[in-house]
């Protein structure tokens, strides 16, 4: 139950914005202003847009899924046709871009090589240059918003969704139903789906593409072209058979990812309170990641071979068709081959690259899709053998008032008779009461546990502290009942966590009380607390079950011995009056000095010893040296090639103004340039694959020995520290921020440096055929860094934000499933989905935030590039016609757009590279770097407060090694 009462937000500016507004993304100025000026936290995250509320999703879901629908059928009934009707917008408005624009920009350049002389219609296509490319701006970041929307709603439908089925369970089974498999669902196999939304509708455009560029080259080069196409499609059965690979292997890191998050999970429980060496916990840990990582790269080397073989077939197809076209003697125009060459380009980026991809994603997917239809199945097979091993004892029992015992309870069949019991409760319209064997505690107040959701009542409460002699617990702590209990009452020591569980358990208005052997961790003192529970709950029924009988009184009814209860004698355990039923709400308190879930939300940027780490981590410079010579070889060969095919065009177009003379020199020039553009084609497949590879070891060094460094400080954590994280803070860096290193951001490094390099060598040309456009080029190249500073502020506040609101989600799982027996017995499921519902809503809205910001500096930046092609389109309409020929104005002109959207594509990349290293930041944070790092730990709450711990349960030789690695 939660600690404080719901904020009430503000209307998210998305949805309280008008239809322009939200179209042009003057609604996110204002984000992006007060993010520059202040640093966002918690308490300024808006309300999450009704479109994505969790409660309604989840509905939708579960009325579908009582009819028996698979889930798969479901969310496509939901959200498939939304889908597939953004994926129809996107490859109408592409289609009408690619034919469009190109031809206003051959109209445009036809200018400057003297073809047009019309003023008038020069400015007429600059004028719609403008327009087409705002509106193709417009659409695209729309479109992405609209995706990224749509992935909340199937993510949240999932989410939510399975936290309501694991809520219907009595008792955990880590057999099957584990946190870590849990965590795993709700961090990785989520984050799929997303990426499946992303590139997914290429699925289906690319053939349609494929088709229509097929017809449109066939009408202007005849069936010659037809040969070429059929071996592009032969690709198609290749790169089924990779994605078949690509499933299993994602299969198997799946459970890797499940065993490791597993294994963590328990250490962190266990290492407080048992006498563990660390170094043995570590080295489990560590290897099972180890074997984790080598799943995830051989997934990585499956899809480096599917792009791969996709680049070879496009370069290759395009070179068989030129070869085949002059071995049968046909000649062709310049403005056909080059006509012929851009429409290969076309489908080079979409089956070269998006193609490839949704065919992995989609492999991917179904993966996901068994993975949760079998998670679902387990939950409801465990839930129905409950009920059935439960409706075996429900008629044996008939309950009277007053205190039972029962002796000697086998743990084997402990979960039956708590399950057999409170299905009598329910069919006697009974409500029950129960005190778990193992104290379970959550994460928020002491008094919150104790109350648990039931209305406050002061003159109760306090008796049923001073029946469970709590008072002199409470005094030891400085905020008293008020102290914030970290994940599984880390920060109190085991006496005090049975009395708040035992506290819990009486606070309760109930019929049946029932405390399962709760009083393992007291001496001598339980005849006491027994005796002050019994007067205190004298008209109820309450029920005992203990291995002893030391403090049975003679009022007191024995009930069977050695496991008796489950044979074929009934026993009577009660009947009663019933309770008035009263309602239940959370107390509205505002605890102070309390920890929270937040980590450190500020707007200042990722500090660059975070990126020294993650490439010293990943390697010596002799490696980054390699990796940037391999890179710098790659661009060197592609340069090569266009130049191949320039210089091939120039051939042709030479054989034409000649009408063919000296037509054996030029066909043995042309076999020649066939010759080398074969071989280099080659190379180009060769070096590819080669980056990928050398990437893929940089990154897997990064992932195993940041992995190693940070269970190292966690497993050695002082016990200052270890008290005061969150268990879902930790389960946060070791699934999400952990998955982001090992998935993403060498990714992205690696674009960037290839997007650096292609301007390097533009910067290089264009200063021989213009250089006076260079420093334009520069003034704009300043413009996009001063708004990418602008706008980062907003967007690395929003991103810490978003991973902070997941920790709470994760550390609430793991607390409820730990609990499972005790909410079954309350019967808070409701009141506990609405607050799970509610950090997911939370959650949502800062990473639907997130993404507004992200594509309204996208849209900016379009903006701002549009504005500089219409001064720099002037400018040459306005130099002397002597500097506006063929090799100086169109040339120029032409390498200036290009070079624009690198430009672009390189300041995005290099904002998501800021934003994704945020992951990095929040890793180390538990890495013992530097002593700075140590005091943020220390600081982890908001007010920089102290709590007041109890003693701890580490034996001398651990806390021995503790201090040894402190000092």
């Amino acid at each position: 139950m939660e600690h404080q009462p719901q904020k009430q937000r503000i209307n998210h500016p998305y949805n309280a914005a008008a239809v322009l507004s939200r179209v042009f993304f003057c609604y996110a100025i204002k984000l992006l202003r007060g993010g520059y000026q202040k640093s966002f936290t918690e308490d300024d995250l808006y309300e999450v847009p009704p479109a994505f509320k969790a409660k309604k999703l989840r509905c939708n879901l579960e009325r579908e899924w009582n009819s028996k629908n698979g889930i798969i059928f479901i969310i496509a009934k939901y959200f498939g046709l939304c889908y597939l009707s953004l994926g129809l917008m996107k490859f109408l408005a592409d289609t009408i871009f690619t034919i469009v624009q190109p031809h206003i920009v051959e109209k445009l350049l036809s200018y400057f090589s003297a073809k047009e002389t019309n003023k008038l219609h020069v400015v007429l296509y600059v004028v719609l240059m403008i327009i087409f490319s705002l509106l193709q701006s417009i659409f695209n970041q729309n479109y992405f918003l609209f995706l990224k929307g749509l992935s909340i709603k199937v993510r949240t439908t999932l989410l939510s969704f399975t936290y309501r089925r694991i809520l219907t369970l009595t008792f955990v089974h880590t057999d099957d139903i584990s946190i870590g498999r849990i965590i795993t669902l709700f961090t990785k196999d989520v984050q799929v789906i997303e990426n499946f939304i992303d590139c997914g509708n290429e699925l289906w455009i690319a053939p349609i593409r494929l088709l229509s560029i097929s017809y449109i080259l066939y009408r202007k080069a005849g069936p010659l072209i037809l040969i070429t196409i059929f071996f592009i499609t032969l690709m198609v059965p290749i790169q089924g058979l990779i994605a078949e690979n690509v499933a299993h292997q994602k299969t198997q890191m799946f459970q890797k990812t499940e065993k490791r998050l597993q294994s963590t999970q328990e250490t962190l429980t266990q290492i407080e309170t048992t006498n563990i060496d660390p170094e043995d916990c570590l080295d489990a840990i560590c290897n099972i990641r180890r074997k984790e990582v080598q799943t995830i790269h051989k997934l990585f080397y499956l899809k480096a071979f599917s792009l791969t073989v996709a680049d070879v077939v496009t370069r290759g197809s395009l070179y068989a068709f030129l070869v085949v076209y002059t071995l049968f003697g046909y000649s062709m125009t310049i403005d056909t081959l080059l006509f012929i060459i851009s429409g290969f380009s076309t489908l080079s980026e979409s089956f070269g690259t998006l193609f490839p991809q949704a065919v992995c994603q989609a492999a991917e997917l179904i993966t996901i899709i068994r993975r949760f239809k079998t998670f679902f199945d387990d939950v409801e097979r465990h839930r129905k053998n409950e009920d059935e091993a439960a409706n075996i004892y429900v008629k044996k029992f008939k309950i009277h008032k007053g205190l039972t015992w029962l002796p000697d309870l086998p743990n084997c069949k402990r979960d039956i008779f708590v399950s057999a019991l409170l299905k009598t409760c329910m069919t006697e319209n009974k409500n029950m009461s129960y005190a778990s064997q193992k104290p379970w505690l959550f994460s928020s107040t002491i008094r919150q546990n104790i109350v648990f959701g039931e209305k406050y009542e002061d003159n109760r409460y306090q008796k049923v502290l001073e029946v469970c002699k709590l008072f002199e617990n409470l005094e030891l702590l400085k905020d008293r009942d008020s102290t914030m209990v970290v994940s599984d009452g880390r920060n109190l020591d085991k006496s005090l966590k049975t009395k708040i569980n035992i506290a819990r358990t009486i606070y309760r208005q109930s019929q049946v009380y029932f405390f399962d052997d709760c009083l393992t961790e007291f001496g001598d003192d339980t005849s006491d607390l027994i005796s002050n529970w019994h007067k205190f709950l004298q008209d109820k029924i309450v029920i005992f079950a203990t291995h002893t009988c030391s403090s049975l009184q003679e009022n007191d009814k024995c009930v069977g011995k050695a496991g008796n209860i489950f044979d074929d004698e009934i026993y009577e355990l009660g009947d009663t009056q019933s309770l008035e039923n009263e309602e239940c709400k959370l107390i509205i308190e505002n605890p102070r000095n309390q920890m929270t879930f937040e980590d450190n939300i500020n707007s200042k940027k990722v500090a660059f010893k975070i990126y020294q780490k993650y490439l010293s981590l990943g390697g010596s410079v002799v490696l980054l040296l390699v990796i940037f010579s391999m890179f710098l070889l790659f661009e060197i060969e592609k340069t090569y090639v266009d130049n191949l095919i320039t210089l091939w065009i120039y051939l042709e177009e030479s054989t034409n103004i000649t009408h063919k003379l000296n037509e054996t020199s030029s066909q043995e020039s042309q076999k020649s340039l066939f010759q080398v553009y074969g071989i280099m084609t080659i190379a180009i497949a060769a070096t590819m694959f080669t980056n990928f590879l050398i990437c893929f070891v940089f990154t897997k060094k990064v992932s195993i020995r940041l992995h190693r460094m940070v269970c190292k400080s966690i497993v050695y954590f002082p016990m200052e520290c270890f008290e005061k994280v969150f268990l879902g803070n930790i389960l946060n860096r070791f699934s999400k921020d952990l998955s982001i290193i090992d998935d993403s951001i060498i990714f992205i490094y690696r674009d960037l440096l290839q997007i650096f390099l292609e301007v390097l060598g533009f910067i290089i040309f264009m200063s021989h055929i213009g250089g006076f456009s260079l420093l334009p080029l520069g003034l704009l190249l300043c413009v996009l860094v001063i708004l990418r500073r602008w706008c980062l502020y907003s967007l690395r506040n929003f991103r810490r934000l978003e991973a902070s609101t997941r920790s709470p989600i994760l550390d609430y799982i793991y607390s409820n499933l730990n609990g499972l027996a005790t909410i079954s017995a309350s019967q808070v499921q409701e009141k506990l989905q609405n607050e799970f519902e509610q950090h997911l809503d939370l959650n949502n809205s800062s990473y639907f935030t997130f993404q507004c910001l992200v594509k309204s500096f996208a849209f900016l930046m379009d903006l701002v590039c549009a504005g500089y092609m219409t001064i720099i389109v002037i400018i040459f309409l306005t130099v002397d016609n002597a500097h506006q020929q063929f090799g100086d104005g169109s040339l120029v002109l032409s390498q200036t757009i290009i070079l624009i959207e690198l430009f672009k594509r390189g300041i995005y990349k290099w904002t998501e590279l800021e934003t994704e290293m945020i992951a990095m930041e929040r890793i180390l944070a538990y890495v013992k770097v530097d002593e700075k790092c140590k005091k943020r730990i220390m600081n982890n709450d908001v007010n920089n407060e102290r709590m007041a711990f109890a003693n701890n349960c580490f034996t001398e030789e651990h806390a021995e090694k503790r201090k040894l690695y402190e000092t």
